[in-house]
């Protein structure tokens, strides 16, 4: 039988022959990825709407596979995705705008407004001023999808707390898997919780340095259920792995 002895599901609330410096690469790559995550959200769309493949299920075989030998799974569960598509209205709104005139200025840079358009060649210069206008609308459009890329980023990840480690598992075109323990853990405390027992529980917080100064980055467990009992193992654990006492847990 599968260590993973059950996945509390959150319910779903109802080319080129061209040379570059490594600073173009960087450019290029940096205009690239929106594009790639938009492609493979949509993907994982048509792939939950044909109903090809059980993306929770494969959430759980890949947590199966990162378990150590002797290791077991005390609470594992996938983030509500309606609660953290809400997370992004603030992206949506924001987007809404951007995207608008994103296509705005490319049908005006591509001469639309011209009464001779489509009667004539663009030239050069304004195809590239076309391709620089798309790839602002591929930049809008991720902006304005964000709360979808949230509501499918959730069905590929899974959290799990067990008897050596806090875990977070993100399928999908690049897999990450992250694992906490002892001091890791130290930071724990619950944010956004409701009357319903719902909310994020933030336990690492790891300094970054930026152009304007250090910033904080957090992380755990967002958009679940039964939030304080989450945060009572979660505690239990640090006590444990701090401890370097073998792992009993009630």
């Amino acid at each position: 039988m599968s260590r993973v002895s059950s996945l509390s599901r959150a319910s779903h609330e109802s080319w080129r022959p061209l040379h570059f410096q490594n600073s173009d690469r960087s450019s290029i790559r940096d205009v690239a990825e929106p594009l790639l995550d938009l492609i493979s959200e949509i993907s994982d769309l048509f792939i939950i709407m044909i109903g090809q493949q059980n993306i929770s299920g494969r959430t759980e075989r890949i947590l199966e596979t990162e378990l150590r030998p002797g290791e077991h799974v005390l609470w594992c569960q996938q983030p509500l995705p309606a609660a953290m598509a809400r997370k992004e209205s603030g992206g949506f709104l924001f987007g809404i705008p951007f995207f608008a005139f994103a296509v705005f200025w490319t049908y005006a840079a591509a001469g639309g407004f011209d009464h001779s358009f489509g009667q004539k060649s663009l030239g050069g210069i304004g195809w590239f001023f076309v391709l620089w206008g798309c790839m602002f609308i591929a930049f809008g459009a991720r902006i304005l999808l964000s709360p979808l890329g949230a509501y499918l980023k959730a069905l590929r990840t899974v959290y799990a707390i067990t008897d050596q480690r806090a875990i977070i598992i993100t399928a999908g075109r690049k897999q990450t898997v992250f694992s906490f323990v002892d001091q890791q853990l130290i930071e724990i405390h619950r944010v956004h919780a409701d009357d319903k027992g719902r909310g994020d529980i933030v336990f690492h917080r790891q300094v970054q340095s930026g152009r304007r100064g250090d910033y904080y980055y957090e992380t755990g467990f967002a958009a679940i259920e039964n939030v304080r009992e989450v945060e009572d193992k979660l505690r239990e654990l640090h006590r444990m792995t701090a401890n370097n006492k073998p792992q009993q847990f009630s």
